[in-house]
């Protein structure tokens, strides 16, 4: 997957942070900007391009940070998941027409959208109950490469 594209009139590249550097935690990150900038806070979009369990266990942690941040006093409103259908060539930043499909909650390369199993865990989150997908019993792969970069 190449990260560096361009529109015609700039290059660039999106390097996921996560990736790049590491995670402090959502929670933080949240009451950080809640603290500089005393504003409400949305998380949208929030996704992860990996496995499906990877995508499962992702949204869920940012949801749990979320709450945290927000029962800490930030002005946290809604977290959302990204692409409810999913997305065409978004590997590659809709700068190639290669007919990538990644799914989103839906599945839409059938005849009727079909429900995925991130559609489940974003019901149970939208219940305020907790996700039961057995993915979701690991932890993140970021959580791993921050353990292994702090005893570095």
């Amino acid at each position: 997957m190449s990260s560096h594209g361009g529109n015609g009139y700039h290059r660039y590249a999106d390097v996921p942070a996560v990736r790049a550097c590491g995670l402090v935690g959502i929670e933080r990150l949240l009451r950080e900007v809640h603290e500089r900038f005393a504003l409400p806070i949305a998380v949208t979009e929030a996704h992860l391009g990996c496995t499906r369990e990877q995508q499962m266990r992702w949204l869920v942690d940012v949801h749990a940070g979320a709450t945290r941040a927000r029962a800490a006093g930030a002005d946290v409103r809604a977290v959302t998941a990204w692409s409810v259908f999913g997305a065409f060539n978004w590997h590659c930043l809709v700068t190639r027409d290669d007919d990538v499909y990644e799914p989103g909650l839906f599945d839409v390369r059938g005849p009727v959208p079909r429900p995925t199993a991130l559609a489940q865990v974003v019901r149970e989150l939208a219940a305020g109950r907790r996700p039961s997908h057995p993915a979701l019993h690991g932890p993140g792969w970021w959580h791993e490469r921050v353990a292994a970069q702090r005893a570095a």
